[in-house]
Formats: C-alpha cells, structure tokens, sequence
C-alpha cells in the first residue's frame, strides 16, 4: 500500500482537478497490474481511490488527521477500522464478504481481490457501510 499511497501524494500535489487525479491514479495503477478500469463513474473511481489509497473515511484515517479519537471498528469492536480490516476480516461484514469474494473472511495477501475493481465496487455497495457511498447509486 505504501507505493500507492506515495503515488496518490505525488499526483495531488501537483494536480489541479480532483476528478482528473483520481481518474489518472486509478488507470495508472491497474495499467501497472495489467487491468482496465472497468467503470468512468466519478463515484466508482472515488470509491476505488478511498479503498486503494487508504485515504478515506474509516477510522483509521480520520484518527490520523484527527477528526476522531478512537480507531476501534464501531461494527464489530474488535480491531481498528483499516481499510484491510473492512475489505478482509470484519465479522460484521462477513456476509456480504462471502457473496462477493467467496470467503467469510480473507487471509492477507489476497491478490486476486485486490486486482478487481468491479468486486471491490460490488462488496462497497452491497455493505453500504463507506460514508463515500452514494445510496442512490445501484
């Protein structure tokens, strides 16, 4: 994650349009892995941008730039609420884990979960749990 997270800071610092940068991030990562983004949705390529920079709104992040104080998942208590908390091993997730990966729960590195845009698209929909997603959208 940290060559993604260095590339993410790179681009936005000297990028002026938010929607460019997110858009040249995410087509230059799966170019690098041998993919196509599968979507030009500006709420798809928002949501990927949150899952793969690691920037986003779940506790984890918003402790590091101090919008909130405790890092622990409020849905299971377990653990802090990283993004590969939320993709991989979340309990209250498990379901909608299993009807999108196959797994309950994922043993890190999964690559081939990683490497899909369009499961990761369909595990944030279905949770409904990322404050960056838009319930309107289907």
């Amino acid at each position: 994650m940290y060559r993604v997270q260095a590339e993410h800071l790179a681009r936005f610092i000297t990028s002026h349009n938010l929607d460019t940068f997110q858009h040249a991030l995410l087509h230059s990562l799966f170019k690098n892995i041998g993919y196509k983004l599968p979507t030009q949705d500006k709420q798809d390529l928002r949501i990927l941008t949150h899952i793969f920079s690691g920037c986003n709104y779940l506790k984890a992040f918003q402790t590091t730039i101090g919008n909130v104080t405790n890092r622990t998942c409020d849905k299971c208590d377990t653990e802090f609420e990283t993004t590969e908390h939320y993709l991989l091993r979340c309990p209250a997730f498990a379901l909608h884990r299993y009807n999108t990966f196959g797994h309950f729960c994922i043993k890190y590195p999964k690559p081939d979960i990683l490497s899909s845009p369009t499961l990761l698209l369909s595990y944030a929909r279905r949770t409904k749990y990322l404050a960056f997603y838009d319930t309107s959208v289907t």
